[in-house]
């Protein structure tokens, strides 16, 4: 992966401060987000929308007065004065942060929401208008152009999503683009045969564009638009759409969007031709192992197995448990569980029991270790990560589990040098659904 599409126009901007909202990105996480990335030799490519898709240039009712519908805010008023300044000064915040040489001016479903009727011509003389502008800002900068492709293709000139009503108004809308630019060319089917695909690759490249692949998470849209990509030798763009906000609790919640980039990844590099279901392997899991799973011995170690000696001994993943029978399982808000005498270890393994569902990501309990010099260890128990319901067929992403409702996870130890008293459960969930049925201290 040598290019990063970043949306980022939920950017603390100086030049736009009152539009911060709960999600807005403080600045200088943008500056080094570029300067990571570009430290790994990876090039980041703001995407900022310029045209439609403008919810966000009118948070908290501000640049109303922009807007081709101020009752319905979605599509800036191109034809304006102060919307050019307001987008030229954007842009040029923009490139001084990231010291961007591709510019994603994104461009797509512009006139999707908002308009009194649909009015492709309307669109197309605005598009005239605007499209050299942008340019413009592009050449101003020294940098590529870039942009969505769904409003430049005709009937019939895609598989899917070509949002120009007639091909005329798709020739106008192209004609007034730079030659060179890239064109993310998105279309989502989920057709694994790469001739489908090729009729919007061929009609940007004569139109002397340089298209790239723009896949979802369909492993069979993945699949066919990859090939089709490297049969004309074209790049391809994995795009993610979780819920338009990067976060972990997105990513669990979509993590199909996320194991998708290596099943794109494989497909772009390899040119394997397998259908996604003769794989060796599933891109969900594995993108769930290689994000949450942590470091664990690669060698058999001693562990102290805490229980009852007719307590049944019990393998969970790599762990050796005692599970303790259940008494009484009435809900409490706090468990302590006191070692006869303290002992040192370099982390802990615990069986833990689910009996109800719960959000992706959403606390459940927190485990807290108690060391004789006073010091604390805590450690979130969370749903999806740690534990599942037993009704819940999806695979606990960090740690193992040998049956539905059960589940062994790992934890280390912050210092081992220090030597374990107690351990206490803090139940955060209403419903109490997790339970410790096992511990057993590394050593």
């Amino acid at each position: 992966m040598n290019k990063v599409v970043l949306q980022c126009e939920q950017t603390d901007w100086s030049s736009l401060p009152k539009i911060r909202n709960p999600i807005t990105m403080p600045l200088e996480d943008l500056r080094k987000e570029a300067e990571f990335l570009r430290a790994n030799q990876v090039e980041l490519i703001p995407l900022i929308q310029s045209f439609g898709h403008m919810e966000w240039f009118f948070e908290n009712g501000q640049n109303l007065d922009l807007a081709t519908n101020p009752e319905i805010p979605y599509t800036i008023h191109v034809e304006k004065a102060r919307t050019r300044q307001a987008l030229k000064v954007l842009w040029d915040e923009a490139v001084s942060v990231t010291g961007a040489r591709t510019l994603h001016f994104g461009l797509d479903e512009v006139d999707m929401i908002g308009w009194p009727k649909r009015d492709p011509e309307e669109i197309t003389r605005l598009w005239e208008w605007h499209l050299p502008f942008l340019s413009s800002i592009a050449k101003e900068h020294q940098a590529a152009m870039m942009l969505w492709g769904d409003m430049i293709l005709g009937p019939g000139e895609s598989i899917d999503f070509s949002n120009a009503e007639t091909r005329v108004h798709a020739e106008r809308r192209r004609a007034v683009l730079p030659k060179g630019a890239y064109i993310a060319d998105w279309h989502y089917k989920a057709d694994p045969d790469p001739a489908n695909y090729a009729p919007s690759l061929d009609v940007l490249t004569r139109s002397g564009f340089q298209p790239v692949a723009s896949t979802w998470f369909f492993p069979n849209n993945i699949r066919g638009f990859n090939l089709a990509a490297i049969d004309r030798n074209m790049g391809a763009l994995q795009t993610t759409w979780a819920d338009f906000e990067s976060s972990e609790a997105n990513m669990l919640k979509y993590l199909s969007q996320f194991g998708a980039y290596i099943l794109s990844l494989d497909y772009a590099w390899s040119g394997r031709k397998e259908l996604p279901e003769a794989l060796p392997y599933d891109p969900i899991a594995l993108w769930a192992r290689m994000f949450y799973h942590i470091p664990q011995p690669i060698r058999a170690k001693e562990g102290l197995l805490l229980g009852a000696p007719e307590d049944p001994e019990v393998r969970c993943g790599p762990w050796v448990f005692k599970q303790w029978r259940s008494d009484s399982p009435k809900p409490v808000k706090e468990e302590e569980i006191r070692l006869k005498s303290p002992a040192l270890a370099s982390g802990i393994a615990l069986l833990l029991g689910c009996s109800a569902y719960g959000e992706e990501n959403e606390p459940l309990a927190e485990v807290e270790l108690v060391f004789t010099d006073g010091s604390r260890q805590s450690q979130q128990i969370r749903y999806g990560v740690h534990a599942r319901a037993e009704s819940d067929p999806r695979p606990i992403l960090s740690g193992h589990s040998e049956r539905r409702g059960q589940s062994g996870v790992y934890f280390s130890i912050e210092q081992p040098s220090r030597e374990i008293k107690q351990l206490v459960l803090r139940h955060t969930h209403p419903l109490n659904p997790v339970k410790i049925q096992g511990l057993t201290l590394i050593r």
